[in-house]
């Protein structure tokens, strides 16, 4: 099962993004950007757990990034990598907010497991608030974003409001007429929209473990 853990690279050499994207898939998802404007506009709209970014992109440096990143997010674990030997850039690194410090040619296994290990290390502070996990189900609480078996998945408004219910209470039988009261508590709604929406939202789940299973005359609930 892959690591529901989600990386955004930068770099301006765009074939060792694909390369350094394919290898880290062993472990994580990842999103890959080789300009600055790109990869700012990506993390004021989307989430992800940490930043892999190149210490010399044209026409910019990657401690100015850091920066700029910082400034969206102070608590977003930002990870240096560099071809550049000047071992002063090491010392820039850190005092400009990031975590850790890699050279490009460290290898994948030594690189993975030091980005894993810190990012679960993180993952007991206060930001891990934001995020709530259920087996191999993740949901970013303030943008709204699902990940499943180390993707993202696409919801409707509809469906992610009712699988957070289900997230909130795994393994607690919830019936339609629960679910039509915490949904559609001021209006009238057909318990078909129910089945409907239920229908669609499982079938975009089908690849990951954690599923939502039925209970046939009583409802439904959230199994890890």
């Amino acid at each position: 099962m892959k690591n529901t853990f989600h990386l955004t690279l930068i770099d301006d050499d765009r074939n060792f993004l694909q390369v350094l994207g394919i290898a880290l898939g062993k472990k994580f998802s990842s999103t890959a950007f080789h300009t600055k404007d790109a990869a700012l506009k990506f993390l004021r709209g989307n989430a992800t757990d940490g930043i892999l970014l190149d210490v010399h992109l044209e026409g910019v440096d990657g401690f100015e990034i850091c920066h700029e990143i910082k400034t969206l997010d102070r608590e977003l674990p930002v990870f240096f990598m560099t071809s550049d030997p000047n071992i002063d850039l090491i010392g820039s690194g850190f005092r400009s907010g990031g975590v850790d410090y890699f050279m490009k040619s460290t290898g994948i296994e030594e690189l993975s497991s030091r980005i894993l290990n810190r990012l679960e290390a993180l993952g007991a502070d206060a930001k891990s608030a934001n995020i709530l996990c259920r087996g191999d189900l993740k949901i970013d609480l303030r943008s709204q974003l699902v990940f499943g078996n180390g993707r993202e998945i696409k919801l409707t408004p509809k469906e992610y409001d009712i699988l957070k219910i289900f997230m909130d209470c795994p393994g607690r039988l919830i019936s339609k007429a629960q679910l039509l009261d915490l949904l559609w508590s001021d209006v009238h709604v057909d318990a078909n929209n129910i089945d409907t929406h239920m229908y669609h939202l499982r079938k975009k789940l089908s690849g990951c473990v954690t599923s939502i299973q039925t209970r046939k005359g009583h409802g439904y609930l959230l199994r890890t």
